[in-house]
């Protein structure tokens, strides 16, 4: 399980730094209006998601080595997968939030 974690982890950091420099590996991104493309950009969610994404990877793996060497292993087990759930969770509010409030 330890291989599982940590190529998780590595695939959210990598899918972060794709993320910058491809902006339509988001879903919907290439079938927004000019206008719709043009505040998703002024907002910058796509650098915001990148950098999300590649907080999430690093804090997943730094959490789940330091508690693999304090030798909590069953709570590192599930520290990965909750740390991706809930940090992609808040990170889709957050881009959310930021758009609808600019809408208004």
């Amino acid at each position: 399980m330890d291989d599982v974690n940590t190529w998780v982890s590595i695939v959210m950091i990598l899918l972060g730094g794709l993320t910058a420099a491809l902006p339509d590996l988001f879903a919907g991104y290439s079938d927004l209006s000019d206008e719709e493309e043009e505040i998703v950009k002024k907002l910058n969610i796509p650098g915001m998601f990148s950098k999300g994404l590649v907080l999430i990877g690093v804090l997943s793996l730094v959490t789940f080595h330091t508690l693999l060497w304090l030798e909590y292993y069953s709570l590192a087990e599930h520290a990965v997968p909750t740390i991706i759930v809930f940090g992609s969770l808040a990170l889709v509010l957050k881009a959310g939030m930021k758009y609808k409030s600019h809408q208004k």
